[in-house]
């Protein structure tokens, strides 16, 4: 009878820490549900931003002659004005980012499709510039025109 009892005792006192915890962190049945609700409405009410990122040239050279010049302009989707400003503040090192990675992708696309995807090259881009930002704050990256340019034909 002793042990059922102490048994008992342990197990209220595991669930009363949990129940405490849940609360402490406002988890579960505890959690706020009007902030939660709040911070999703503000995020869907915000504007989306476009901020137009200077032009991305890429120079590919070969036996010391450029054989390609391909230029690249993008648009970087965001919402609000407060995320607009972080990608501003950023886009110096967005652009150098951009081009190193774009400098190596690049070939090996045109090498295997023959062909600029900008579907492709748009989810990189996206993917590279949360890696810079550790946020999600650029939306979409939107390919406004390639234009390749062989000097050499």
């Amino acid at each position: 009878m002793k042990k059922i009892i102490i048994t008992c005792i342990i197990f209220l006192m595991i669930a009363g820490a949990t129940i405490g915890v849940l609360q402490w962190f406002n988890i579960g049945p505890f959690s706020d549900i009007d902030s939660v609700s709040e911070q999703f409405s503000n995020q869907a009410q915000a504007k989306i931003q476009i901020f137009s990122l200077d032009p991305v040239v890429i120079h590919f050279v070969q036996d010391d002659k450029v054989i390609s010049v391909i230029k690249i302009e993008l648009k970087l989707k965001t919402r609000g004005t407060k995320n607009l400003r972080k990608i501003a503040s950023l886009s110096t090192k967005l652009k150098d980012v951009f081009f190193r990675d774009l400098h190596s992708f690049l070939p090996r696309m045109l090498e295997e499709l023959g062909r600029l995807d900008k579907a492709v090259i748009s989810q990189r881009l996206v993917m590279l510039s949360k890696k810079i930002t550790k946020k999600m704050i650029v939306e979409d990256v939107v390919i406004k025109s390639i234009t390749d340019n062989n000097p050499q034909k």
